[in-house]
């Protein structure tokens, strides 16, 4: 059965827009077609201090796969691109991460992976790309459109769309 797979990709290192460019060219190859592209968006980082802005965006794909080998190729995808993940807990700057918010309506909950993202409803570097493009979309578990989610969101980060 086809599902829709909502990916956030972020970076804040190195040539970020062209590692979301590889990214897609690599997963439409590994999961399935892109369906949708938000606006890229700009902001500080989120939770951690650095130097490097962030850019998001998110790429919705259709695939027949299931989400933990969705995951696989993300995270190999990352690893490609030369994401290089600390052992140390926390946030810090990164050439991609690449983030499952969500699978359709699924509700997953595991050690390696949580469907929808636990933390999507707290970010608006997540919130306003989903608003470009599935705004009216339910979110499965808090039972909120991403456009409600956005208008309830404490985050106040500075965000800018590019064009």
């Amino acid at each position: 059965m086809v599902k829709t797979v909502s990916l956030l990709y972020g970076g804040n290192i190195g040539e970020t827009l062209l590692a979301f460019e590889k990214a897609t060219a690599i997963l439409e190859k590994e999961i399935g077609l892109v369906y949708r592209q938000s606006s890229v968006y700009r902001s500080q980082a989120w939770g951690y201090d650095s130097e490097n802005d962030f850019m998001n965006q998110l790429v919705l794909f259709r695939t027949e796969l299931k989400a933990q080998q969705v995951l696989g190729f993300c995270l190999e995808t990352e690893s490609l691109l030369g994401r290089q993940r600390k052992t140390s807990s926390g946030y810090n700057d990164r050439t991609i991460d690449i983030d499952i918010l969500y699978m359709d309506e699924l509700i997953l909950s595991t050690d390696q992976l949580t469907i929808p993202h636990p933390r999507l409803h707290e970010r608006l570097f997540a919130l306003l790309p989903l608003c470009d493009i599935i705004p009216e979309f339910i979110h499965p578990v808090l039972g909120k459109s991403n456009k409600s989610l956005l208008s309830l969101c404490p985050d106040k980060t500075v965000i800018e769309k590019l064009d």
